[in-house]
């Protein structure tokens, strides 16, 4: 698997796993592939802390050394407490929620819990879920 799929997976990953937790709807296009083969699913946690949760993530965490890091807000996974960083930086993905689904995902650099959008991309304009290749828009972003 090259590291444009990994990166798809991981993203595909990150919002099967917070669809789970919020909705907890089993004919959600991830939850077959990411969720349910999971037999201790960590609803919650720091994986740059070490916690068990950054299991769950394993097979997509590398990138030619450097390693990305799940975390997720037990109490409020929908607010800037869950997403996917770069360990050591600020460099995070996090998800836009509308009446309880993500919609797109973005980029965010600031130091800040509330940091603003570098970049906001549709699940669909990802091509997330879709069976295909990774295409440029996952590529880029």
């Amino acid at each position: 698997m090259d590291k444009y799929e990994n990166f798809k997976s991981l993203l595909e990953y990150f919002v099967s796993h917070l669809e789970w937790v919020i909705n907890q709807d089993k004919n959600h296009p991830g939850y077959a592939k990411y969720i349910a083969p999971i037999s201790s699913f960590k609803i919650s946690g720091q994986g740059y802390n070490g916690h068990k949760i950054q299991n769950q993530i394993m097979n997509w965490n590398n990138y030619d050394g450097e390693i990305i890091s799940i975390t997720v807000s037990g109490t409020y996974p929908q607010r800037r407490g869950s997403y996917l960083h770069w360990d050591r930086t600020w460099e995070n993905i996090r998800a836009k929620w509308n009446n309880n689904h993500i919609t797109e995902l973005y980029i965010s650099t600031e130091d800040s819990a509330n940091a603003k959008p570098v970049e906001i991309m549709t699940l669909t304009s990802l091509g997330l879920f879709d069976d295909r290749d990774p295409n440029n828009n996952l590529k880029r972003f």
